[in-house]
């Protein structure tokens, strides 16, 4: 997919242009209404927290086109469905329980869509992990939507989630679950 105006220094034009290479496992998926999914490769991503941005390089939402804005809820159920399809397919012992939209539009109007299986949930973060996050934690936290950027630095974090190998994204995990969403999402 190309974006319709690509800005240097951009990371989200950059991903548009980059349908697949070594940052971008799995590829992008191009959606209805100009929207492309990929898999999140930030450091703290795990399987399943995926990237759904605008194909176009705008800041707001008030930027989008009508069509754009009419595809963005459908978009979203339809990607909540699949990925809970896939995870019953792959995962039938630890269901999907949630799927979390987080919005934000720093370099590139894009939205976090973040699986969180029932085993994620029952995580604990020990004190260790959340002094950074906030220094007055005297008790366990359990996983929650806001805090969820620090699951994968939890013990018992499950393996088959963790996507990461010496510091790169395992491409034979995030592949699968891209295709199987790409066999079922993508527009022509």
């Amino acid at each position: 997919m190309k974006a319709e105006k690509y800005k240097k220094n951009c990371k989200g034009c950059e991903l548009s242009e980059n349908s697949e290479d070594a940052q971008n496992p799995g590829g992008i998926i191009q959606l209805k209404g100009n929207w492309i999914l990929n898999h999140y490769r930030g450091s703290e991503g795990f399987l399943g927290w995926l990237a759904l941005q605008s194909g176009k390089c705008g800041k707001q939402l008030s930027d989008l086109k009508e069509s754009e804005s009419m595809a963005l809820g459908p978009n979203i159920q339809d990607i909540e469905i699949n990925l809970r399809k896939y995870w019953e397919s792959h995962f039938p012992k630890d269901p999907m329980e949630r799927m979390y939209v987080l919005y934000f539009a720093e370099y590139s109007l894009h939205f976090h869509l973040i699986a969180r299986p029932k085993s994620i949930r029952e995580l604990t973060l020990c004190r260790k992990a959340c002094s950074g996050y906030s220094e007055i934690q005297s008790e366990p936290v359990k996983i929650e939507a806001w805090n969820m950027p620090l699951a994968t630095k939890c013990r018992g974090f499950p393996p088959e989630y963790n996507i990461w190998n010496d510091g790169k994204i395992n491409k034979a995990m995030v592949s699968p679950l891209m295709d199987w969403l790409r066999e079922r999402l993508e527009q022509n």
